[in-house]
């Protein structure tokens, strides 16, 4: 799928994202990002119906630009609630797509690992 038809359909998007931090510095966050086709009627060509929805979620499900914007969508979020370390810490981001009716729904599971570990001290073992 090209970037500006991926970019048109994330315009649509709704998400929730739900999560906090842990003891060990540790952001886990459920991603939940919703797009209703129905509102992308006018910009493709294919109806926004069921078919068309189950045919967009095979077409997707390995994309890697999907997880990566989720990814910036739960990291928005913790940096929303004041945390800056989301913006450059590793993120780890499970991601499953499945689809009701015509809307197309992205679930995914992030880990932000906000704590850098402690380096060794010279000697240390």
């Amino acid at each position: 799928m090209p970037d500006g038809n991926l970019k048109l359909l994330f315009a649509e998007a709704e998400h929730v994202v739900e999560g906090g931090m842990d003891q060990d510095g540790k952001g886990f966050a459920s991603v939940m990002t919703t797009i209703c086709l129905g509102r992308t009627a006018g910009l493709f060509r294919e109806h926004p119906d069921e078919a068309t929805t189950a045919k967009l979620v095979e077409l997707l499900r390995d994309d890697p630009r999907i997880r990566a914007r989720l990814i910036a969508v739960g990291r928005a979020e913790f940096e929303r609630r004041g945390d800056s370390r989301a913006r450059s810490c590793r993120a780890e981001m499970d991601v499953r797509l499945r689809f009701e009716d015509s809307q197309l729904l992205m679930d995914g599971d992030l880990v932000l690992l906000l704590e850098q570990p402690e380096r060794r001290k010279r000697g240390a073992r």
